[in-house]
């Protein structure tokens, strides 16, 4: 099973890398890398990445992995940070509990954005895989089937 949700993550990486790609500081615009600045002076490990029109800077902060978009005004679009279960809101971990009771929580990420703040989480259970959103409030946002894994 572990092989499997591996084989998956690896897919989707792969998938994402495809749309975007990698770019030298020196390509990323001023006013983008002035925000990124603004809100987190001090970043370790900083790549880059330009995804159609926004650029993503990826980095450590306090050792922990953080994914930031910007427009190419340097406007925030949003911020995903992996996160533990422990680590969700109670209101979260509560919804998924009682909607999903018995289910594998394979990932779960902290999505910020100007709208709000929301959960990813992907489940799975025998051969069913999940991808739910919820905002930090428990409401589920989003709820889709990602077809069945393979045991």
């Amino acid at each position: 099973m572990k092989k499997n949700i591996l084989i998956v993550a690896f897919a989707l990486l792969f998938i994402v890398n495809a749309k975007a790609q990698k770019v030298s500081s020196d390509n990323v615009p001023v006013a983008v890398k002035e925000a990124l600045k603004k809100t987190y002076p001090i970043v370790e490990k900083l790549e880059w990445e330009l995804d159609e029109e926004n650029y993503q800077a990826d980095f450590l902060l306090n050792n922990r992995e953080k994914f930031v978009k910007y427009d190419n005004q340097g406007n925030w679009i949003q911020t995903e940070s992996p996160i533990t279960m422990i680590s969700l809101p109670k209101a979260v971990r509560k919804s998924i509990n009682k909607k999903y009771n018995g289910y594998n929580i394979n990932e779960s990420l902290k999505l910020e954005k100007p709208s709000g703040t929301f959960y990813l989480i992907e489940l799975s259970k025998s051969n069913l895989l999940y991808d739910v959103t919820l905002t930090d409030k428990g409401v589920f946002t989003k709820q889709e089937q990602q077809g069945k894994a393979k045991e």
